[in-house]
């Protein structure tokens, strides 16, 4: 009798511990498919993600550029603050200028629908939609030497980056 007692408490303790483990175990098969479907989710955000360069240019001191991009994807961009834009480009020193510039501190935007005629956009101010233009002008300093081939890159917050060669 005292045998039977004994192996039905270890029984039990079995159950609840398979029990225990099964839980577990679904808890981090959950997990592990939220997180893949949030991997799958950027993925496709990012294969909707094109943009290509329209125009990449210098203003005459050489303190201002002003690169121009359309958005030939199908995702709607937005969250500008955490875009990166990065200039690589001959100073008026003569020395390689390497640089991150930081949203509203070193760089504006404006949208627009069209360039040429300008027509500022109207649907959904503030995000880029497919088709739109995005025109970045970054404040440069020291100026930008002239007859001087230079690169700008940008990057999304999901990760699709895109480069321009601009002159002086």
């Amino acid at each position: 009798m005292e045998t039977a007692i004994t192996a039905l408490i270890v029984i039990g303790v079995l159950i609840l511990a398979v029990l225990g483990l099964s839980q577990s175990v679904m808890a981090s098969q959950a997990s592990m498919s939220n997180a893949f479907r949030e991997m799958q989710d950027r993925a496709l955000d990012r294969t909707r993600t094109n943009l290509t360069t329209d125009s990449a240019a210098v203003s005459q001191p050489g303190d201002l550029v002003q690169i121009a991009l359309r958005n030939a994807g199908g995702a709607r961009l937005y969250n500008f603050t955490q875009w990166d834009v990065l200039l690589q480009y001959t100073d008026v020193n003569n020395n390689t200028q390497l640089r991150w510039y930081a949203y509203n501190a070193d760089w504006t935007s404006q949208i627009y629908q069209s360039l040429s005629p300008v027509t500022p956009e109207s649907f959904e101010p503030g995000i880029l939609n497919p088709g739109e233009i995005f025109v970045i002008q970054v404040n440069v300093s020291p100026a930008v030497k002239s007859n001087t081939n230079n690169l700008a890159i940008i990057s999304t917050p999901n990760g699709v980056v895109t480069s321009a060669v601009f002159t002086h």
